[in-house]
C-alpha cells in the first residue's frame, strides 16, 4: 500500500509554487470527466438568464475582478 494521503499532502505542500500548481493540474486532469459542450453551454446560459432575472447586472469582466482579489492579497 502506498503512502498516507496526509503524508502526500505535507510533503506536497513542500514543493515549490510552480511544482505545486503543475501537480495539481496533473491530478486535476486525472479525474475531469469529459463533458459535453454543448451541455455545458446550454447550462452556463440558464444561470446567467436566472441571474439577470433576479437583478445580478452588476457582473464585472474577470480581468478587473482578477486584479482586485490579487490587490487585496497584496499580489499585485
Amino acid at each position: 500500500m502506498g503512502l498516507p494521503l496526509r503524508q502526500i499532502r505535507d510533503e506536497a505542500m513542500q514543493l515549490p509554487e510552480q511544482e505545486r500548481r503543475a501537480l495539481a493540474e496533473d491530478l486535476f486532469d486525472s479525474v475531469e470527466v469529459p463533458h459535453d459542450q454543448g451541455a455545458w453551454d446550454d447550462a452556463w446560459l440558464a444561470e446567467l438568464r436566472r441571474r439577470s432575472a433576479e437583478g445580478h447586472e452588476d457582473a464585472r469582466p474577470w480581468p478587473e475582478v482578477k486584479a482586485e482579489i490579487l490587490r487585496r492579497i497584496g499580489k499585485s
